[in-house]
């Protein structure tokens, strides 16, 4: 529901292409669930246990999730290397599938009051999400007969 939300906030269509939000930091989406978890309209939707060892909550059964749903083919993940004061670092990238798209849309279209308030939730977060947009075909993205997803 976190991808499809950020995907309905940041994507944009033009002409042909679709640009597909980004997101650059799992360590953010680690934040977010774990600020999400005791949201009043989604208690035991994010049910997952944090750890601070490292800095920042991580949770070892979220991460184990994610990997589920990127095996699954329903969020691309993308390893970078950049450099940082000198330093080599890595990160994963991650973005939702067209495949996960319509997956989400379903998901979404059960949980209508949780898609709404975690979509709420992510708007207020707007300009705190580290993200970039890749430009795909929109085509191949979501099909020649769809726009762009909305709730209903």
């Amino acid at each position: 529901m976190i991808f499809y939300s950020l995907h309905n906030i940041f994507s944009e269509i033009f002409g042909e292409r679709i640009l597909v939000p980004r997101i650059r930091n799992i360590s953010w989406i680690y934040r977010i669930v774990s600020r999400l978890k005791d949201h009043d309209n989604l208690t035991g939707l994010y049910d997952y246990s944090f750890q601070f060892d490292f800095g920042f909550p991580y949770s070892e059964r979220l991460f184990e999730d994610i990997q589920v749903l990127v095996a699954m083919g329903m969020i691309y993940q993308d390893q970078r290397n950049y450099e940082f004061e000198g330093k080599w670092l890595q990160r994963y990238e991650y973005m939702l599938t067209a495949e996960g798209l319509d997956y989400s849309k379903t998901i979404a279209a059960s949980y209508i009051n949780e898609a709404k308030t975690v979509q709420s939730f992510l708007k207020t977060e707007r300009h705190t999400i580290p993200y970039d947009v890749v430009s795909l075909l929109l085509k191949r993205y979501i099909g020649r007969d769809q726009e762009k997803p909305a709730y209903a």
